[in-house]
């Protein structure tokens, strides 16, 4: 006699997406310094020391890597195919993903807002959205459809507020390009207006995605900005999703526990990328080496004083992590 079983379907395992995009963010920086970049190895080293981390923090599931140079290259080869078929303008809202095909750019990132909510501001060093929106179509003129970029999207909130903001100035979105994207954002984002998301890397259920530049602190692009007005020759200031200025926790979905050596990984990493910078050029990197580019970089959370130095900041600040987790305050 054959015993029966009831059927059981088999859980997939959880995935944890990461997309790789530091070397490529550094060498963005290098270029506007006219630096020479750190070596390829230092990028492995910092690279495994990140997936080290993340497979460490998700025990039951697995860290999957998305290198953002495979990326850029889909996002470059399915513009120009576009651009050639529909001959449509294409606009980017990430410095490092299309930039180099796209016709214009929308410099927009999520702020952070002094009661810690979050809304979808300019990037620091240029125009209110609506200035540049107000431009855009201005120059688009008579054709006021669009294909619009980005490097990806989890739940498609972001993206979906800057489209209905587009159609205010009556320009219309044909579709949107993004390297990674969820079953939900690709829900989001198709609608009778937008037709359905090209998206270079589907994922269904993630534990959460995230961009390796939001974990280490200066690397350009890094964290969540702080919503305040910035100065001409001041560093804006962002929380890398790291402690002791970010939440790990509630922005990467770091599973309780796990945050301390996230953190401290996310540091020394920071850390190698400019020593080795240094090293390469013959330099000591002072903050104010890193204030008006074209690609932004910022301040890491509260400014500590004294210390102009990049790495006598990160340092500083591990140091405080390292405080911190012993539940020491003082002196901090």
């Amino acid at each position: 006699m054959i015993e029966q079983y009831p059927y059981k379907e088999i859980e997939p395992t959880p995935q944890f997406f990461l997309s790789w995009d530091v070397e490529l963010l550094t060498d963005l920086l290098c270029v506007a310094k006219q630096w020479n970049p750190p070596k390829e190895a230092t990028f492995q080293r910092a690279k495994q020391m990140l997936t080290c981390a993340l497979t460490s923090a998700f025990e039951n599931a697995q860290t999957v890597i998305i290198d953002g140079k495979d990326i850029a290259t889909e996002i470059q080869r399915t513009v120009l195919a576009l651009k050639k078929s529909t001959g449509l303008p294409v606009v980017t809202m990430d410095p490092l993903y299309g930039a180099s095909v796209a016709d214009f750019s929308l410099n927009t990132t999520r702020g952070l807002n002094s009661d810690g909510s979050i809304q979808e501001i300019a990037r620091p060093g240029y125009p209110d959205i609506s200035e540049q929106i107000t431009r855009l179509a201005r120059t688009l003129d008579g054709n006021r459809k669009i294909y619009l970029i980005d490097a990806g999207a989890y739940s498609g909130g972001s993206m979906q507020t800057i489209i209905k903001l587009l159609q205010r100035y009556n320009v219309i979105v044909e579709t949107v390009i993004l390297g990674i994207a969820t079953d939900e954002a690709k829900r989001t984002l198709w609608s009778p207006d937008v037709g359905p998301p090209i998206v270079i890397n589907s994922i269904q259920k993630p534990i959460d995605w995230v961009e390796a530049r939001d974990f280490i602190p200066f690397v350009p692009l890094c964290g969540r900005v702080i919503n305040e007005p910035v100065q001409s020759g001041v560093l804006s200031r962002a929380l890398p999703y790291i402690l002791p200025e970010g939440k790990p926790d509630n922005w990467a979905s770091i599973p309780p526990g796990k945050n301390y050596r996230l953190s401290k990984t996310g540091w020394d990493i920071s850390e190698i990328i400019f020593q080795d910078l240094e090293i390469q050029n013959g330099i000591r990197i002072e903050l104010t080496d890193l204030v008006d580019l074209p690609v932004r970089v910022s301040y890491p959370g509260e400014v500590i004083p004294g210390l102009t130095n990049v790495i006598d900041v990160i340092r500083a600040k591990r140091q405080m992590l390292q405080y911190q987790s012993y539940g020491i305050t003082e002196g901090i």
